[in-house]
């Protein structure tokens, strides 16, 4: 019997690009999470070549104040200073000179905006083969400490 599921890895980001969906604020989402994913990987390691990328998980959204009003965000009104996102991830990558691998865990992406006259600072990180039952709790210590580093 013929599985529709099975060959090679293919892109996969329809839980990113869904437009009912907790990304659907961002004006191309998958292309930012492409490109989060590319900071991620280069702060690990130069050159690394992703061959596919598929969203393995529904990607968490909260932003907020402060420790005591984080919450998933309605992006209606004004933005609020502090925003995170977490997005489950797999892939297939590669280092020039070695073999593929396969990788997953958790993609986060910290925006912080307290000064309006200021640039937002922000950060990303990929944390490799952490469950996405993590999100909610480090997206609450991305978003109290955007230059912490894992």
């Amino acid at each position: 019997m013929e599985n529709e599921n099975f060959g090679p890895p293919q892109n996969d980001l329809r839980r990113a690009t869904d437009p009912d969906g907790p990304l659907s604020w961002l004006p191309d989402p998958e292309a930012t999470v492409r490109a989060w994913l590319s900071v991620a990987l280069d702060r690990v390691a130069e050159g690394i070549e992703v061959h596919w990328l598929q969203v393995i998980g529904a990607p968490l959204v909260l932003a907020g104040h402060d420790a005591s009003d984080f919450a998933v965000p309605d992006f209606d009104g004004v933005p609020p200073p502090r925003i995170g996102v977490a997005v489950p991830v797999g892939l297939g990558a590669q280092m020039a000179g070695h073999a593929p691998k396969v990788l997953w865990g958790l993609l986060l992406w910290v925006t912080v905006s307290e000064d309006p006259a200021a640039d937002a600072r922000q950060n990303v990180w990929l944390r490799h083969e952490t469950e996405a039952d993590r999100a909610d709790e480090l997206l609450r210590i991305v978003l109290q400490a955007p230059d912490i580093r894992f």
